[in-house]
């Protein structure tokens, strides 16, 4: 189980509580909590794109992007960092700081090359929300081909059945403006580069993401089994049954798909069921389950004569 959401990062966080900064300028410095940053980088801000597995094994080879455009990074420092940060966190500079459907599709083509073989030995599950972009037809096609199976998070509910929403970025960011708080003491104006506070973004994705287990993410949302949803949880999501329910393996009603995708949505059946359907037709289709005559068989004499 993997699951990807986006998240909006600040290049120039709030300050916690109790960080001041003197100088000879008085009172109203000290309240303020030092130097304003500028207009431009209070406003300054990317997007992270995050993977995270149920396997500790198979999370520090998952993909990591931060999303910018051309008026908070560079090209140049784009390059610079793409060269000496580490091979699974990948800095890209687009026209929008947001997630869309072109870039989603190259996303889960860098998860298939990173996956590799664990693809093909295990049943890869993406799971992701009723984001616009992830609705689309083409990255529903991406998956299909990579060879992996997606999974939406119903419509309203990211708030408790997302492990990222629920578990992980509120650690990681935590983390993060911790770590700029200890940057800024030790500097004398107290600002800090955009490029050393996206540095203590991608040291997060190793300290925090890439630091432990997520699995107890997967099971506290129930997605590694219903079983191990909380009593007030299910209360939350208006769930009236005491165990998990029977889940066939028949393709769903039309009802339970209008019931996980937005209100007026179109639901591509077709493409959203395509890779189950290609394998069940491989299943049918493969050569060692056909029925095959031994070398020295004969057919009886009726059917060997074509009288039938």
């Amino acid at each position: 189980m993997i699951n990807l959401d986006e998240t909006s990062i600040k290049l120039c966080p709030v300050t916690t509580r109790g960080y001041v900064i003197f100088d000879l300028r008085g009172r109203r410095t000290i309240l303020r909590k030092g130097p304003r940053p500028s207009l431009s980088m209070r406003r300054s801000a990317g997007s992270l794109v995050a993977l995270v597995c149920d396997d500790e094994l198979i999370q520090p080879l998952l993909p990591q992007v931060f999303i910018s455009n051309k008026h908070v990074l560079s090209a140049a420092d784009v390059a610079e960092m793409n060269s000496t940060w580490p091979s699974n966190v990948l800095v890209t500079q687009r026209k929008s700081s947001w997630v869309n459907a072109s870039l989603l599709c190259e996303i889960i083509g860098l998860l298939a090359v990173s996956l590799g073989e664990v693809i093909r030995s295990c049943i890869v599950v993406l799971c992701m929300d009723t984001f616009k972009a992830h609705l689309h037809t083409s990255v529903l096609a991406a998956c299909t081909e990579a060879g992996i199976f997606i999974m939406y998070v119903p419509a309203l509910t990211t708030g408790w059945l997302q492990p990222l929403d629920v578990c992980v970025f509120s650690r990681y960011k935590l983390w993060v403006v911790r770590e700029l708080e200890r940057l800024r003491l030790a500097t004398p104006t107290g600002s800090l580069p955009r490029a050393v506070v996206l540095a203590a973004y991608c040291r997060g994705i190793r300290s925090v993401l890439e630091a432990q287990s997520w699995a107890h993410a997967f099971a506290f949302t129930g997605l590694s089994g219903q079983g191990s949803l909380s009593a007030e949880l299910r209360k939350r999501l208006r769930l009236h049954w005491n165990a998990a329910e029977h889940v066939p393996s028949t393709l769903p009603p039309l009802s339970d798909l209008q019931s996980v995708y937005p209100r007026n949505s179109h639901i591509p059946v077709e493409e959203l069921f395509a890779l189950s359907l290609r394998r069940e037709a491989r299943r049918l289709l493969d050569p060692a389950r056909m029925l095959r005559l031994r070398r020295r068989a004969r057919l009886p004499g009726p059917l060997a004569a074509g009288s039938l």
